[in-house]
């Protein structure tokens, strides 16, 4: 940075200096005279500008981007509590009372998980997965098929949540999956007329992608889910049972623990933990559920990892903001100190007969462009950056909702930079009230 800053001189001169009639207007001669001395005496202090200004601006996308994955996976976990049970659908009549005794319950359902030996929309989940670089695809005994739900419970969930109201056929299959699962998997429907689950084809129009819980094991599917006719279910297996509880208040982070000593047998879910179940190549996969007993998760269960988030964007914001108040210190200090200088040249104007309102404009100008010239690198360099590391970090979750696209790398951008101008603008503003009244 600090070759381009001393390349500009000589480049403003070979394309202005010539241009008699661009410079003898608006008085453009005194600023670019001043402008291109002033650039080429702080070449190295305008380079070092630069790069603080375009770390500033690289953290805070970085954090913006973060913050607003943070505030994705906040939006995904839709039920307040979920208790699961393994295996066979079981009666969560103990959990309610409990939970009703003791907690402000709004409403909860419970319901069946279920899946058979087909895997169509998984085999197309694990293609989107590969195409869009997110990683090697984990396998969980639990989801070695798809997953499946009666659409009765399906309408009571989404009545729990305040979902619009749909209607569903009975004699059709619906999906409710990830907003980046549904492109693909409205292709596998439209493509695969022989396409059914238990004799039951699925609806053309039938996708539906709110927040639904999908984004972690053991909630209403991984990514997806299958709803088909509640008769549909009699020749499935039960991979698990859920009772699903909204609360009318936020649980604090000693509900949860209260909650499992009124119920032996509850323990807390762990997804971060698992263990291989395979035997000698046989029943290859893993698993989250280590013990004999139910769990417990919920929207407050990944507090913990939503922490971390959060801890990681105050950080970089922290960092950002060190950075752009140390560069525009450093410069304000540099144009504060040539004031005595610019005073005399002041002056020389005003006895040459130029007006003080005039004066004061060339000088208002003066400053801009040497408040502007330091960001021009910076933002084009930190723009690159936070593209790159944004893509990066989508791959590894292309699945939320606000990152099906590459918009929202655009909108973190434009969030990071209004901040930063904010804080810039105040510094511009002072500088000018300080050469004022020192003037």
């Amino acid at each position: 940075m600090i070759g381009f800053f001393q390349s500009i001189p000589a480049f403003l001169v070979t394309h202005f200096a010539g241009r008699t009639e661009w410079k003898y207007r608006h008085n453009r001669l005194v600023i670019f005279r001043e402008f291109t001395a002033k650039i080429r005496s702080t070449s190295t202090v305008l380079g070092v500008l630069s790069v603080l200004f375009m770390l500033s601006l690289t953290f805070m996308g970085i954090g913006t981007s973060v913050y607003m994955i943070a505030d994705q996976h906040v939006e995904q976990r839709v039920f307040d509590i979920l208790i699961l049970h393994q295996s066979e659908l079981y009666d969560f009549a103990s959990y309610e009372n409990a939970l009703h005794s003791n907690f402000p319950i709004r409403s909860c359902h419970s319901y069946g998980i279920y899946t058979d030996e087909k895997d169509d929309f998984l085999t197309v989940r694990n293609r989107v997965i590969t195409d869009t670089g997110s990683g090697d695809i984990f396998l969980y005994k639990e989801y070695k098929y798809d997953t499946y739900m009666r659409q009765s419970d399906y309408q009571k969930l989404r009545e729990m949540l305040g979902y619009q109201s749909v209607s569903l056929d009975p004699s059709l299959c619906y999906v409710h999956c990830m907003p980046a699962l549904e492109k693909d998997f409205r292709a596998l429907i439209r493509e695969r007329d022989d396409l059914n689950r238990a004799g039951y084809s699925f609806a053309a129009d039938g996708i539906f992608c709110e927040p639904f819980n999908q984004m972690e094991t053991y909630g209403n599917g991984w990514d997806y889910c299958v709803i088909v006719p509640d008769k549909a279910v009699g020749r499935m297996k039960v991979l698990y049972s859920l009772l699903a509880v909204i609360t009318d208040a936020p649980l604090d982070s000693s509900d949860p623990k209260r909650l499992m000593q009124l119920c032996d047998g509850l323990v807390p879910l762990e997804r971060n933990v698992a263990v291989s179940t395979g035997v000698d190549d046989i029943d290859l996969g893993a698993t989250s559920l280590l013990q004999d007993a139910d769990y417990l998760s919920g929207r407050w269960g990944d507090q913990d990892n939503l922490v971390i988030y959060y801890s990681m964007a105050i950080c970089l914001f922290y960092l950002a903001l060190i950075f752009e108040i140390i560069g525009s210190a450093i410069l304000a200090t540099q144009i504060l100190s040539d004031r005595e200088k610019t005073c005399r040249q002041d002056h020389i104007l005003s006895r040459l007969g130029m007006n003080e309102k005039l004066i004061t404009q060339l000088n208002n100008r003066r400053f801009m462009l040497i408040f502007l010239l330091p960001l021009l690198p910076a933002f084009m360099i930190s723009g690159s950056f936070v593209y790159i590391i944004a893509l990066k970090m989508r791959s590894a979750v292309f699945h939320l909702n606000a990152m099906d696209n590459r918009l929202w790398i655009m909108r973190a951008l434009g969030i990071s930079y209004i901040f930063f101008i904010l804080l810039y603008g105040i510094y511009y503003i002072a500088v000018q009230e300080a050469s004022i009244r020192r003037s």
